[in-house]
């Protein structure tokens, strides 16, 4: 599949799921996944992060995507509401809180740290 995979930093990602009522499960396409505390945000394929990032901030106003794909919003607003998304790393879910996906920027800005990458999952 992806030839030797070292068990302590990479597995297979192929689901994910968000912390509401309905925990409806969604998979993907068999992707690397890789765990790096170097890295600063979560990033996967583009098709499954316009599904989250859209997911997220569906009942948001008021949102703004910069010119690199940044999605902001306000905190006051809506960051108590934010759910955790979990992934499927290895058969197993890694929960990523919303103080592991955003980022607070000054006084009522929040960023999320949800980036495209075609080639493997991150979580940062």
């Amino acid at each position: 599949m992806y030839g030797n995979i070292n068990p302590y930093w990479q597995a297979i990602a192929d689901g994910f799921y968000f912390s509401d009522a309905t925990k409806t499960k969604y998979t993907f396409k068999q992707t690397l996944g890789i765990v790096d505390s170097g890295w600063t945000a979560l990033s996967g394929p583009s098709n499954e992060i316009k599904f989250i990032k859209d997911w997220i901030t569906r009942n948001m106003v008021g949102v703004k995507v910069d010119a690199n794909g940044y999605t902001s919003f306000s905190c006051a607003s809506y960051y108590s509401t934010l759910p955790s998304v979990y992934i499927r790393l290895g058969g197993y879910w890694i929960q990523a809180l919303p103080e592991d996906y955003v980022i607070k920027l000054g006084t009522d800005s929040c960023t999320l740290l949800i980036t495209v990458n075609e080639d493997f999952w991150a979580l940062g």
